[in-house]
């Protein structure tokens, strides 16, 4: 049996806009700061991460705060707050026309585990088809 390994995801990014931000926390970031900041503030911000907190820098937090009139819990049903990034992921790739093989093998995993997230997905937004999720995915802003 492997260790389980403790990862934290800290992402470094150009992309400050609201948009942006609310999609990676709901991807599961741990941490969010712009190319721009500092290497002072990067250092920070691995710092926290390692030892279990969060870190969102200063221009991410604004940028969330003057955009909360478009708030995100408000906007989208609470189950969209229970998918995994892996079930986002894959809600993306049918959203795209891929079969399940072909997630399958773009995702490493096998075609019994996308059949699963796809049963878990369809049963956690509430839809009966592939097409039910792709409405719901551009419905909730989950796809461009």
């Amino acid at each position: 049996m492997l260790p389980s390994i403790n990862l934290k995801i800290l992402l470094l990014t150009m992309a400050e806009d609201a948009r942006h931000i609310r999609e990676a926390l709901r991807a599961g970031v741990h941490g969010y700061i712009l190319k721009k900041t500092g290497k002072e503030e990067l250092h920070t911000a691995i710092l926290k991460l390692m030892d279990g907190k969060k870190y969102y820098s200063e221009a991410v937090i604004e940028e969330l705060a003057a955009t909360a009139v478009e708030d995100y819990n408000d906007a989208r049903p609470e189950t969209i707050e229970h998918l995994t990034a892996r079930e986002i992921e894959i809600l993306k790739l049918i959203t795209q026309e891929q079969s399940t093989a072909e997630i399958a093998e773009k995702l490493f995993i096998s075609i019994s585990t996308v059949e699963t997230h796809r049963a878990n997905l369809m049963k956690k937004l509430n839809v009966k088809s592939a097409i039910g999720m792709v409405k719901f995915a551009i419905k909730h802003g989950l796809v461009d």
